[in-house]
């Protein structure tokens, strides 16, 4: 049988009912290769599936063994009913990363698809990346099917009883169907929430809400019974469902098969005697096993004990016989157990087989499949009710009809070789051919050019079209970008002019973030390679030519200007920056260039360009940002560069701690501060008064510790606060009761009943914090952070509360204060705070969990020109940040680390090692469980401590441990970055530089990569002679 043609697959792109879209989620090394499936299309050779990992295209990804990006395959697959019909069907894969580095990749693949295959290693079993991966079909409301994999692993490693395998798979399942009922239960108990501040507000708003159904809810759970589990190893090539052996044993055993489809899984016994089906309560004393271990695994084991544990050749031509099975004799005969192992299991239990089969079965149609999940994607959409209704309808039913508006989403931009496009491979050949030719005649015309001005004129036109041709393969060497997209409705078509919607395009302003595109090309993708297609129908995923000027890196395309916004929201935050140059500095053209490229190539990576003129890329993770340098050195830019130390992201805060004096060093924070403010009771610290004496301005103002809960609240509901200010904005008042209905699904409501709720439950006795939240001015940095400034006078325009009193606390108000008004004063201090907590004092690092209260402000009567507003503005704004970083170090400042939290699963010999690795790094162990045979361990560990953690981990384990991190935020490091050791405490512990201050050595390095002054000693030793190096 030869490799499907693609016509095959581009007519069966017509028709919704006969395609499914699906996608590989799992944790890293838990077996997502999709080789078997690819295999199945005789694209690749069955006897390489499993080891040629077909989709990894990368050479990191071939060298490090994962998958770093997101790739689809378009599958044909043919199914022949019990009444000898055929249906094909059109299977679109796309092959995800299991990396938390990767997760943005995870984010474009499933937002394209209707269901995911979530794949688990029956030992390792749930892990963080597993859960995670879970969730996340769940957001996306995606049909899941479950796949044990590995389970060759209970015979050859563990060496596991049939029984006590089944024990084991029953305890996995379990496992991750309480992961899933937690996740209903989430949801169920927000949209309760919702409800009830729906009933609350007695509004007409309308419920967005999609509740699932009691039908839907039984569904969420994976059951082998409901034929969504799949038992297999990939390796080894076999996989399969209960209904198969339900089928193999119907006649056998004289059971019907829908009997044995709900008693081939779990506490169900088949009475060897009567073959009767017998339940635990029947078996009255005897030793009966389960009937999936007897009649399905007790099977499997002695496959492989034939073969591989105990090789015996008589059982297994008996095998071979029973299961009549047509393997030629050079395999039966081979000494290689393997390859007899795979061509056994690939024609009795085939794992594509029962994949292709369940994906057919249980992952709905593109059609069916929207009906249930668009409306919730639809309803997230910003100002979704502006759009018309007959959009709408379009997408929910999946048209093909050339009538329906064309509606779209892109996920991703894939960066291609011109070179490798289908259209140019031809194109490029000829170009060379020519370049040969005019080549050979350019001699020729040189010898005889001083003969007659017309050899000369030849001579010239030849010169001129060689630099031609070779500008163009010139020019065919640069990278282009193919759009990796769905289409939900109507039909598109090469050379049709379409709109394209950036991720902030919003229906009511249309002509904002919107652009022109004429549809270049079309493709399907086969892995790496291309197949140009003239059509594309609703329901298909496709690439898609010409947006490289009118995209970044996702957005919507329609037919029409104003239609729906599906752009997803990329959840990992960029946490790892290095800076970087060009080794010849005559390259900074082509690296910028390439960083551009870069940052369209890539979905989470971001680029800045410094007014220093610095170049700084911002990666997810360690491998990720070796992923990008990676790509920016051999595609995009193809240069060499000099890459910086990384640098992470700190915080700076401060404590509350009685009784102690800190010595500051005036030159390192560069602030005159008298040390006699500081107090020794926490009362009455942080209290500062500024003045600007050109208009006899004085602020009193007090800097005080927010406490941690409001502070974390905040923190996360950051885009919750930026909605706020929007609508200040835009409306030119205070969000009140009665203007939250302009919010989706009424969040601002809730967070603000919330965080009330979380300034009632600090019982602090200086402060009456149910009094605070009715006195927010601002949050900051960039009015979004876990800072807040909060108005005591009464005078300041809130956030929450309209109860201004210009004349309390405001004295001597001159009537002719017109040149520099209350509202422009009150706009500065807002300026001054947002600038300081923004630089902190400390490592000009934004500063993190503090509360400013405007005391007191005093305008006195003055006369001056309106030349000097600017100087007096800039003098308010600079003293007021001054003021607060005062009152800041009146307190007990902190350095506040990021940190990940490490997740890795390992055996109990490595153990040890993995502990001293951690506490060398300066982390610490917060759980340790055993699971199984191996023991799951959960870490905290400083960012800062965690570059070359992984293949440290590795090395030392001999591979046995592999650490997932994930971003956890920031916690303080609890250590005064001024300590200085006195004469007592030298006695006691040593010399000072046994006890290093962690703290000040951080803070050190990030001063001294900002290029600020560091209060270090250059001559430590100044009695030792100097030895030169020579």
């Amino acid at each position: 049988m030869p490799p499907i043609e693609p016509k095959i697959l581009k007519s069966l792109q017509k028709e919704p009912y006969y395609i499914r879209n699906i996608c590989l989620l799992a944790h890293v090394d838990h077996g997502k290769g999709t080789d078997r499936l690819i295999a199945s299309n005789l694209i690749i050779s069955n006897k390489i599936a499993g080891s040629i990992r077909y989709l990894d295209s990368r050479e990191d990804e071939i060298t490090r063994g994962i998958t770093m990006k997101s790739s689809a395959i378009s599958l044909y697959a043919k199914i022949i009913g019990k009444n000898e019909t055929n249906s094909e069907y059109l299977i679109n894969l796309i092959d995800s990363p299991g990396h938390v580095d990767f997760n943005f990749e995870i984010s474009a693949a499933s937002r394209l698809c209707d269901g995911a295959l979530i794949i688990i290693d029956v030992i390792e079993g749930c892990c963080s990346q597993t859960i995670s991966m879970l969730h996340h079909a769940w957001i996306e409301k995606l049909k899941p099917i479950l796949i044990f994999n590995k389970v060759d692993r209970f015979i050859l490693e563990l060496h596991l009883s049939p029984e006590e395998a089944y024990i084991h798979l029953l305890q996995l399942l379990d496992q991750v169907n309480n992961i899933m009922n937690s996740f209903f239960t989430e949801e169920k108990l927000r949209n309760l929430e919702k409800n009830e501040l729906l009933e609350k507000q007695e509004t007409n708003v309308i419920n967005n809400t999609h509740s699932l159904s009691y039908e839907t809810i039984s569904e969420l759970y994976f059951s082998p019974e409901k034929g969504n589990v799949i038992i297999s190893s990939a390796l080894d090539g076999w996989g399969f469902r209960i209904n198969q052996f339900a089928e193999i044993y119907e006649n056998k055993l004289g059971i019907k098969q829908s009997i044995l489809n709900k008693t081939l899984w779990g506490p169900f016994y088949l009475d060897p005697k009567t073959k009767h089906i017998l339940q635990p309560k029947d078996l009255k004393g005897r030793n009966i096993k389960p009937m999936f271990v007897k009649l399905i695994l007790e099977n499997i084991w002695a496959i492989y004990d034939s073969i591989i544990l105990n090789r015996d050749q008589n059982k297994i031509e008996k095998i071979i016989k029973n299961l009549e099975l047509k393997i030629p004799r050079r395999e039966i005969l081979s000494k290689d157990p393997k390859c007899l192992l795979t061509s056994i299991f690939s024609q009795w239990l085939s794992l594509s087989t029962s994949v292709i089969l369940c994906i057919i079965e249980q992952i709905p149609s593109p059609k069916k499949s929207q009906e249930q999940r668009l409306p919730y994607i639809l309803a997230s959409s910003p100002n979704y009710d502006s759009v018309p209704s007959y959009i709408y309808n379009s997408i929910i039913e999946c048209s093909t009809s050339n009538l329906s508006p064309v509606i779209g989403y892109i996920s991703k931009l894939v960066p291609i070789d011109i070179k490798e496009y289908p259209e140019n491979q031809k194109t490029n050949i000829e170009s060379e051919n020519e370049i040969q030719k005019i080549q050979f005649k350019i001699p020729e015309m040189s010898f005889l050019s001083y003969q007659t001005d017309n050899m000369k004129s030849s001579y010239v036109s030849m010169n001129n079209e060689l630099r031609f041709f070779k500008k163009t393969l010139k020019h065919a060497e640069n990278n282009c970008f193919i759009g990796f997209a769905r289409l939900y409705s109507g039909v598109i078509t090469v050379g049709q002019e379409l709109y394209i919607f950036k991720p902030k395009y919003d229906p009511k302003t249309p002509e904002k973030n919107m652009s022109k595109i004429v549809v270049s090309s079309l493709y399907l993708f086969m892995g790496k390679e291309l197949i140009p297609i003239e059509k594309v129908y609703a329901g298909n995923i496709f690439g898609i030519g010409g947006l490289e000027k009118s995209i970044l890196k996702s957005g919507t395309i329609s037919s029409l200007t104003v239609s729906y916004n599906l752009s997803s929201i990329i959840n990992n935050t960029p946490i790892v920056r290095v800076a970087i140059e060009p080794k010849s500095p005559s390259d900074m053209e082509k690296l910028i260039e390439g960083l551009e490229l870069l940052d369209q190539a890539d979905p989470c990576v971001q680029i800045q360009h410094e007014d220093s003129g610095e170049h700084v890329i911002l990666a997810a993770g360690e491998l990720h940002l070796e992923k990008c340098l990676k790509d920016l050195c051999e595609k995009f830019a193809k240069i060499n560069i000099h890459v910086s130390r990384p640098s992470v992201p700190f915080r700076e805060t401060i404590v509350r701690l009685k009784g102690k004096t800190y010595y500051i060093l005036q030159l390192f924070i560069n602030i005159l501060i008298d040390s006699a403010t500081f107090k020794e009771n926490g009362i009455l610290k942080g209290i500062v008064e500024i003045s600007v004496p050109l208009a006899n301005i004085k602020i009193k103002l007090r800097v005080y510790p927010l406490p941690q809960n409001i502070t974390e609240y905040i923190y996360s509901f950051s885009k919750i606060i930026k909605n706020v200010y929007m609508y200040s904005k835009i409306n030119n008042t205070i969000v009140t009761d009665s203007s939250i209905t302009d919010f989706n699904e009424l969040k601002l409501e809730n967070f603000k009943k919330q965080l009330f709720e979380k300034f009632c439950s600090v019982k602090e006795t200086d402060i009456d914090w149910t009094k605070i939240y009715e006195k927010i001015v601002a949050f900051g940095p960039n009015k979004t952070g876990p800072n807040i400034l909060a108005d005591n006078t009464g005078t300041m325009k809130k956030l929450f509360h309209n109860n201004i009193n210009i004349n309390k606390n405001i004295t001597n108000i001159d009537s002719n204060f017109h040149s520099l008004s209350f509202n422009e004063i009150e706009k500065h201090i807002n300026t001054g705070f947002q600038l300081s907590v923004l630089h902190g004092p400390l490592a000009e690092e934004p500063i993190h969990g503090i509360s400013i209260f405007i005391e007191s402000i005093e305008l006195n009567n003055i006369n001056y020109d309106n030349s000097k507003i600017g100087q007096i503005t800039s003098h308010l704004i600079s003293s007021f940040k001054d003021g607060i970083k005062q009152g800041f170090l009146d307190w007990s400042p902190r350095l506040m680390l990021s940190m990940y939290t490490c997740y890795i699963q390992a055996p109990s010999d490595v153990l040890g090692k993995i502990h001293a690795i951690i506490s060398k790094r300066k982390g610490r162990i917060i759980s340790e469980e055993l699971k199984g045979i191996l023991y799951s361990v959960k870490a905290l560990l400083p960012v800062i401590e965690s570059f070359g953690f992984s293949e440290d981990i590795r090395k030392k384990t001999s591979g046995a441990a592999n650490p997932q991190l994930v971003f956890s935020g920031f916690e303080i490091l609890n250590q005064d970055p001024f300590w200085i050791s006195t004469t007592k405490e030298l006695e006691d512990d040593g010399s000072i530089e046994n006890k290093e201050n962690v703290s000040r050595k951080y803070i050190n390095d990030i001063r001294k990569r900002k290029g600020l002054f560091i209060d270090e000693k250059i001559v430590s030793r100044a009695e030792k002679q100097r030895t030169l190096k020579r």
